[in-house]
């Protein structure tokens, strides 16, 4: 007999309950919307408990204010084209590498899905950076965190918040070499999904991916874009506007049932740093705002975070969280699913992707109405002030 953890409404696929367990009797299996959940197998289990105790689902964290917030940019020099935003990480991470430490985040296998990995150097470095809109599998590095933690090691890691309370409740033991960066987050999108989106981009061209940015900045840091270039030389480039992948992702089309209710908001996931994009910087400094070549909201929850932030050469301007969730609400507010993402999965598959999304994503026949209404009334009062 196989039975879950947690309801699939709530379970977030952080792997906690599977590396708890001392006779690896639980494995995480994707459905069929391509997410992973742990199922446990009863006829192994010794009934330890182990995974029940370590899910954060089950037991969550409260809820918290940060201790500072900050508005940053790493130095001009240090600038890299493929940095998200204001390049905060890449700076943390370094500062951590310099120091004989070991750096977890996400990256790119040869498949181009989304993994968590550590690297131990500088020249590493560039497989963690950037922003990846795919939910990363992070349970095989949790073990290993551990370890290197064991050996007094410098450890940081890096991922959305339900990942950050998965690995703190994995460990369940406060270690002073540890430092956890939250991402803000607006959901994480089936990885199903995005093997479909490739594929169908990879068949059209016949040809093979050679690296793929999210966040490309080309045509500026509000008006990133996906690209993916080839191995022929080649490269795609759609705006956030263009790319069916980000417009669904952006519409909450494909979000993990979890991403509805989260229970890590409100950095409720125990990081010592959150990081996203100031989105509203013209609040906090309009050159900022007027260079469009992206800067870092940064929210200091612990002291540990704020003594390994302090010591970045990077430039940064205090604020407060009232300013910060006015631009970045996802640090408290969860999404809210597409209406048509149940049909949208029941036809996944089935369909084209493509024309599947554009269809998805279409404004209901109701919605032109209104439209229509509203425009006829604008209209009406518009002709009526000119008699």
């Amino acid at each position: 007999m196989i039975r879950r953890i947690c309801s699939k409404k709530t379970c977030t696929g952080c792997g906690a309950c599977v590396a708890s367990c001392p006779l690896h009797c639980i494995r995480l299996v994707p459905d069929r919307e391509g997410f992973l959940y742990p199922y446990i197998n009863e006829s192994r289990c010794i009934k330890c408990q182990q995974c029940l105790n370590r899910c954060p689902v089950l037991h969550p964290y409260c809820a918290r204010l940060p201790l500072k917030v900050y508005a940053a940019q790493a130095f001009a020099s240090l600038q890299v084209k493929g940095y998200s935003s204001g390049g905060m990480f890449p700076l943390l991470a370094e500062q951590i590498l310099k120091e004989d430490g070991v750096v977890f985040g996400a990256a790119f296998n040869k498949n181009w899905e989304v993994i968590h990995q550590g690297i131990e150097s500088i020249t590493e470095l560039e497989k963690l950076v950037g922003s990846k809109y795919v939910q990363s599998s992070s349970v095989s590095v949790l073990p290993q965190i551990r370890d290197q933690l064991s050996k007094g090691r410098k450890v940081l890691f890096t991922g959305t918040p339900c990942q950050v309370s998965g690995l703190l409740h994995f460990l369940n033991t406060p270690y002073d070499n540890l430092y956890t960066i939250s991402v803000i987050c607006h959901g994480v999108p089936s990885p199903a999904v995005w093997n479909s989106y490739l594929e169908e981009l990879t068949e059209k061209r016949k040809t093979q991916i050679a690296a793929i940015t999210f966040r490309d900045k080309r045509l500026g840091w509000h008006n990133y874009g996906l690209c993916i270039h080839w191995n022929n030389g080649n490269h795609l480039f759609h705006s956030n506007a263009e790319d069916n992948f980000l417009q669904g992702f952006i519409s909450n089309l494909y979000l993990r049932p979890s991403c509805s209710n989260c229970q890590a908001k409100s950095l409720a996931c125990g990081s010592d740093l959150t990081l996203g994009d100031f989105w509203n910087i013209a609040d906090v400094n309009p050159r900022w705002e007027e260079e469009n070549t992206g800067i870092s909201l940064v929210l200091i929850n612990t002291p540990k975070g704020r003594k390994i932030f302090e010591n970045l050469s990077a430039e940064y301007l205090p604020s407060d969280y009232q300013t910060a969730l006015r631009g970045n609400p996802s640090i408290e507010k969860s999404a809210i699913p597409h209406r048509r993402r149940k049909k949208f999965f029941r036809l996944f598959g089935k369909r084209k992707l493509s024309t599947l999304i554009e269809e998805m994503l279409k404004p209901a026949w109701y919605m032109h109405i209104h439209a229509l209404i509203r425009s006829i009334i604008r209209n009406h009062y518009t002709d009526k002030r000119y008699l």
